[in-house]
């Protein structure tokens, strides 16, 4: 080794996580333009070394990492291992699905744009060009959200953004390729050739042997956490490398797999899939009849309509007449972070979930049946993991896939959907599921297989080929090959329907806050049929001004919902923000706003504390709601008090425009200018994968610190509001906000999880519920129809956004 050209030294590393040893004295070099190609079966410790070299895991005691002729400090952060130049593109996809591209590439390289105005410009720019040097041709529009990209896309852009790092000097890649076409895993290899001569150095994690085979220069093999192999890559057979991460020197001889295939089952037609013209998204036109005892392969290039064929048989009625099928049917989810797994439950409750849905809802289970079949597939597909009660979510990518078609095979389904199940899995395992879906098919079955590995497809015995939603060709016998397969993924030019696309491309993109939109304008004119000054200005300001503290807490609430939380006590905290100013800051201005300086620091103090303890907000929060009620009446013990003269000018003063508009306004920019700043989309990135954002380097605690003072910022105005509206204070007058808020937020168009927010949808949603109050007092009903109607509005709307999901 030259030491002047080795870039990274790893020395006995070790990593446990309780009683599993996940690595074992593992050592490694790599030099300055070196590939290195990491191989091993699911569970050998490959995810976990490439997390110890990027500073996401500690190592234990021991050991020394040095880069770049550094000894590294023990402990390390992701952060300073990105400022090293140290990236990863990580198995499971480490993108923010709610932030579009543009944003996405900005989490991850924003010390490259700190004290640039122009950022989103010049980002958008090298976001476009970056993916463009890697995947020409790809067409990805930076600025859509990731959430409505195709699986492969999101792959291109967690490459591209990862290989464009400046300072960039390692690049870990761990399975690059899962969801890439054949031209597109090609574009990438001839990419990280060219990085090499950057003299920029690669780590290339996969379990396509040929892959590695056809890029390292040295490959490792990892075994059980331990260094098995290592050696150049000269003249190396793909068999070979099989063995060493096996232990096995067996190997399947290419005719006997035909053989194997070619030994057809008999028709069951008692169980089938029969299509008609079936034409739904990007599905124009399919006529096929599938049968038991068929194992069908469904290929061509991503985004063709395979998925959405797959769920249309999943999916369809009985009274579809455009797809009809008969038997028990399972499903078994591409995305399993996603649609897959249970994280909260272990192993064997994962299995078994569609077994139980079989016992009667009264009955007890038997749990010594669960048990042994749990066992035999435990032991068939040699899941790896201390026991069948171990955490799904602690095992490796491919193990947990394991998990899933296990699920899909314990349940005895008749016809079972497999969308790519072999992704992330180890050669050996592929081997071992080839063979299983073959003899499933054998029992009269009917198997529905989608992989984006053609060269996997020999058992079948058919291959239906998808281009721009049709099935363009048909393969059988001896036509089924790669060869063939690949090329009749390019046929069917003249099938795309455009026009079709682009009606699909603008109901996916359509506002989510039309509806909230329609609905405020219903309320509004139903409201002015009853009372005709609604429709003057005096009246549009009144509505408006009675609105405005509604307004302000569900902007509150919006920056913790932002995060993924619920804050319970913002209408007990509005209320002891409105005691404080009709009290204390009526009588000592300075004092009063010191008081509410000091409640801004507690709320984010409350923030790290949620993050820090890992304690529900919902707990935290409604706690914390009747110490605000609390103080609020030792302070003031029952209504009373005065409105301050700053704030009577702050909400009263005439403007061009009315107050209450002119305040609303301000608060809708505010808000959108926070979540389009910088600093904005890492909180919506933390709303959506903390864990990527952290890993990229950003502080979750101080995250939550800001996005709660945020909230108390917000509600301190919404107290403010109703001090200037009402001249007073009352402790208990604002408890009924908080639920408010929470519908007003959803309204509006967000979700609860996963960071999507609506700063403006917010606002529309608080305006309407709070003019249905008035609305029903024109209409001389009794106050108790208030929250009714409320409700039922927001039924409506999310009934409306439900349906709208459903038909995309």
């Amino acid at each position: 080794m030259d030491n002047n050209r080795c870039l990274l030294q790893l020395r006995d590393i070790s990593k446990t996580y309780l009683m599993t040893q996940a690595l074992k004295s593992v050592s490694l070099d790599i030099n300055k333009g070196e590939i290195l190609g990491l191989i091993g079966a699911n569970g050998a410790g490959k995810s976990t070394l490439m997390r110890v070299i990027s500073g996401v895991t500690g190592p234990d005691a021991g050991g020394e990492i040095v880069f770049g002729g550094t000894a590294l400090e023990r402990g390390y952060s992701a952060r300073q291992a990105n400022k090293a130049g140290i990236h990863v593109v990580y198995q499971e996809l480490s993108l923010c699905t709610n932030l579009n591209v543009v944003e996405n590439f900005y989490i991850d390289q924003h010390e490259a744009y700190k004290k640039d105005f122009h950022w989103r410009k010049r980002l958008a720019r090298h976001a476009a060009e970056a993916i463009t040097d890697v995947f020409p041709g790809s067409n990805i529009d930076v600025n859509t959200k990731i959430g409505n990209l195709s699986l492969s896309h999101r792959q291109m852009v967690e490459i591209a953004r990862a290989t464009s790092m400046a300072g960039l000097r390692l690049l870990i890649l761990d399975e690059p390729t899962s969801s890439l076409s054949a031209k597109e895993t090609q574009q990438l290899i001839d990419y990280l050739k060219k990085l090499k001569e950057k003299d920029i150095s690669i780590i290339f994690i996969s379990h396509r042997l040929s892959e590695v085979v056809k890029l390292a220069d040295q490959i490792m093999v990892m075994r059980n956490g331990e260094k098995i192999w290592e050696g150049q890559n000269k003249d190396i057979a793909e068999q070979y490398l099989v063995e060493k991460m096996t232990e096995s020197t067996a190997s399947p001889d290419a005719q006997d797999k035909r053989e194997a295939e070619a030994a057809r089952t008999a028709i069951n037609e008692e169980i089938f899939v029969k299509t008609k013209n079936l034409t739904m998204n990007k599905l124009g036109g399919i006529d096929v009849s599938l049968y038991g005892g068929e194992l069908i392969g469904i290929a061509g290039l991503d985004g063709n309509g395979q998925g959405d064929f797959l769920k249309a048989i999943f999916y369809a009625t009985k009274n579809n007449k455009q797809l009809q099928k008969a038997g028990k049917i399972c499903y078994v989810a591409g995305d399993r972070k996603k649609e897959g797994i249970f994280p909260l439950s272990n192993i064997a409750d994962n299995m078994t979930i569609n077994e139980i849905g079989k016992f009667p809802y009264f009955k007890f289970l038997d749990l010594n049946y669960l048990t042994e079949r749990v066992n035999t597939w435990f032991r068939n597909l040699q899941i790896k993991a201390m026991s069948e009660k171990q955490m799904i979510t602690s095992l490796s990518g491919g193990n947990q896939q394991k998990v899933l078609v296990a699920r899909a095979f314990l349940s005895d389904a008749d016809i079972i959907i497999l969308d790519d199940p072999t992704k992330g899995v180890d050669v050996g395992t592929k081997k071992q599921m080839d063979l299983l879906f073959k003899e499933v098919a054998a029992q009269g079955k009917l198997v529905i297989w989608y992989s984006t590995e053609d060269d996997e497809f020999e058992y079948c015995s058919r291959i239906l080929v998808f281009r721009y939603g049709k099935i363009v060709r048909e393969l059988k016998d001896g036509e089924i090959k790669k060869e063939t397969i690949i090329a009749s993924s390019f046929e069917g030019d003249s099938l795309q329907d455009k026009s079709l696309l682009n009606k699909e491309q603008k109901f996916k993109h359509r506002s989510p806050i039309l509806v909230p939109i329609i609905a405020l304008i219903a309320v509004f004119t139903v409201s002015g049929l009853y009372q005709k000054n609604v429709f003057t200005q005096f009246g549009i300001d009144l509505l408006l001004t009675g609105a405005l503290p509604l307004v302000f807490a569900a902007l509150a609430q919006m920056f913790v919902i932002g995060l993924s939380q619920i804050d319970l006590g913002v209408g007990a905290l509005m209320g002891f923000i409105n005691v404080i100013c009709a009290t204390i800051m009526y009588k000592n201005t300075s004092l009063g706003f010191l008081m509410l300086a000091g409640v801004v620091v507690l709320y984010g103090i409350i923030g790290v504390l949620i993050y820090i303890r890992q304690i529900p907000a919902v707990i935290v929060t409604l706690g914390m709601s009747y110490v605000w009620t609390g103080l609020a009446y030792t302070i003031q013990e029952r209504p009373g008090g005065n409105s301050p003269e700053l704030v009577n000018k702050l909400f009263n003063s005439s403007f061009l425009i009315p107050s209450s508009v002119l305040y609303i306004i301000i608060g809708i920019v505010v808000s959108v200018l926070i979540y389009r700043s910088k600093y904005g989309i890492v909180l919506r990135g933390f709303g959506n994968n903390a864990t990527a954002v952290s890993n990229s380097g950003w502080s979750p605690a101080k995250a939550f610190a800001i996005g709660y003072m945020l909230c108390c910022v917000f509600s301190i105005f919404g107290g403010l509001a109703i001090t200037a509206s009402t001249g007073g204070c009352d402790a208990n007058s604002t408890t009924s906000y908080t639920l408010l808020t929470v519908a007003s937020v959803v309204i509006g168009g967000s979700e609860l999880v996963g960071g999507i927010v609506f700063p403006s949808g917010t606002v529309i949603g608080a305006i309407m519920l709070s003019i249905i109050s008035a609305l029903l007092g024109f209409m001389r009903l009794d106050a108790s129809w208030v929250t009714a109607m409320q409700g039922l509005i927001l039924i409506v709307i999310l009934a409306s956004r439900l349906l709208r999901k459903n038909k995309i």
